[in-house]
Formats: structure tokens, C-alpha cells, sequence
């Protein structure tokens, strides 16, 4: 009977080199095939959602001209129509028109700002202050779940509560300590006062992430977001002459704020499509 040739170690450590080999390359197939999988979740959404505010700004713009023949008609009865000209009733309309835009424009500028942030940008907001105060990086918190970004998130801001500073009030109490009893006693009650604070802070906090956590239950989708900067729709727009017969343009956003531009084409330049549309 022939014995088995015996196994080498040599062959059995280039086995396991070789599996581990195929091992990550099989992780990062999945790993490809998962970004690739989220980036069209991202497109398919930023589509849909492009879509919605076409079409909602299609039914503003009609239910703007539906108003302003409504209020046209109110304003103006029979005998007064008859002291106008059709260009002039033209004019009142394309005024009125213009005026339920700007109330259309402000009142989405207004849901926009008291809209609650949804999972998505909780998430964010989270991985940004991570890399600012946590000291992570992109790579390490880009694969994490929701809940674990979370953990990660109160595990630092615990940290940063818990720390206290060298020079701070406790220590300089601790080492009075010695000097008196009485001194001891007041220095007890002003930590204990302290401590109660920040646990008040802490728990204040914690209530308000946990209840933006209730209000949206929205899916967790992961979208590299730095800023979360809102901008408003233009709701009107002026031209001015200054000195010298110069002319310059003032744009007028929802929240009130207003930009001038000497010069059309640098105008144009930071415009949007939905800043042309306002316009």
C-alpha cells in the first residue's frame, strides 16, 4: 500500500496566500458592485426629484395665471374695463402674474427652511463632525451604517463633555481642598452644581437628535454631503443707474437678501436653471 505524500508547510502556506488572494479580490467585487449599486439609487433620486419641483413649478405658474385673471377680473367690472386699453389690461395682468410668483417663490423658500432634516443629511452632519472633532477619515466612515455613525457620534461628544481642562474650576477646587473644611464643603456643591448642568446640556441634546430621529423615517442612503447650504429662490429683480450713467442689476431673493452685478455676463455665470426660471 502507498502511503500519502505528506503535506509541506510551504504548500500549505501558499495555499492560504492564494485563498486569501481570491478572498480580497471577492470583497472587492462586492464592494464595487455596492458603490455602484448607491450611486444609482443617488441618480434615480436626484431624478425623481428634479422632476417633482418641474412639475410643481408647472402647477405654480398655472395656478398663478388661474389668480391673477381672478383677482384682474375682481379689480377691474364692466365700466372700468372700458377706460383701459387691451395693452394696458395686458400690463395689470403680466403684473399680477408676476406677483403670484413671488408669493409662490416665498412660500416654497419657506417650506424649504422649516422642512426637518431627513436620515440622510442626520447622517452627514454627523460624518462631518466626525472628521472635524473625531479625527476619522472618509474611508473609515464611508461603509458604516446609520446607527453605527450614531454610536460613533455620541461616544465623542461624551468624550468632550467628560473633559476637563488642567486649569478648569475642579481641579483648582480639589487642591483647596486641604486648606479648610468649609472651603471643601462650598467647593463640593459648586461641582455637584456643574455636573447637574451638564448632564442637563447632555440630556437636551440627546432629546433633540432622538426626536429629529422620530420625525423622518426615511430610508438610509448614503450621499457624501459637506454642506447643507440652502439657496433661495429670486423673487424679483431691479436695475439702477449710479454715477457716471452706469447701470448695475439687483437680484432679490425669497429670504430678502439682494446681490448687485455691474456686469450681465458675471450675472449669468452664477446663475442656475431654477434662477433663470424665477426670472
Amino acid at each position: 500500500m502507498v502511503e500519502p505524500e505528506p503535506i509541506s508547510k510551504n504548500h500549505i502556506k501558499d495555499q492560504i496566500q492564494r485563498d486569501a488572494v481570491i478572498a480580497q479580490k471577492l470583497f472587492g467585487e462586492e464592494q464595487a458592485q455596492f458603490e455602484r449599486e448607491q450611486r444609482t439609487a443617488r441618480e434615480k433620486a436626484a431624478e425623481q426629484e428634479a422632476k417633482d419641483a418641474a412639475l410643481i413649478e408647472q402647477m405654480e405658474d398655472v395656478q398663478a395665471r388661474i389668480d391673477a385673471d381672478a383677482l384682474l377680473a375682481e379689480r377691474l367690472q364692466q365700466e372700468e374695463r372700458e377706460q383701459f386699453t387691451v395693452d394696458e389690461q395686458a400690463r395689470m395682468l403680466v403684473d399680477l402674474i408676476a406677483e403670484r410668483k413671488r408669493f409662490f417663490a416665498a412660500q416654497r423658500a419657506e417650506q424649504i427652511r422649516n422642512k426637518p432634516p431627513n436620515k440622510a443629511q442626520l447622517k452627514n452632519k454627523m460624518v462631518t463632525y466626525l472628521k472635524h472633532m473625531g479625527k476619522y477619515t472618509h474611508n473609515k466612515l464611508k461603509s458604516k451604517s446609520f446607527k453605527e455613525i450614531q454610536m460613533l457620534y455620541e461616544r465623542e461628544q461624551k468624550w468632550i463633555n467628560d473633559f476637563v481642562p488642567m486649569d478648569s474650576e475642579e481641579v483648582n477646587d480639589s487642591k483647596q481642598q486641604a486648606e479648610s473644611s468649609k472651603k471643601t464643603s462650598r467647593a463640593d456643591h459648586d461641582k455637584e452644581s456643574v455636573k447637574k448642568q451638564k448632564l442637563e446640556e447632555d440630556d437636551a441634546e440627546k432629546e433633540e437628535l432622538k426626536a429629529c430621529l422620530y420625525i423622518v423615517p426615511v430610508d438610509d442612503i448614503a450621499i457624501n454631503v459637506e454642506s447643507l447650504a440652502t439657496k433661495y429662490p429670486i423673487v424679483d429683480w431691479k436695475t439702477h443707474t449710479g454715477t457716471e450713467n452706469m447701470m448695475y442689476y439687483q437680484i432679490i431673493r425669497a429670504n430678502g437678501c439682494s446681490k448687485n452685478y455691474k456686469i450681465l455676463t458675471e450675472m449669468c455665470d452664477e446663475f442656475d436653471r431654477q434662477d433663470i426660471i424665477d426670472l
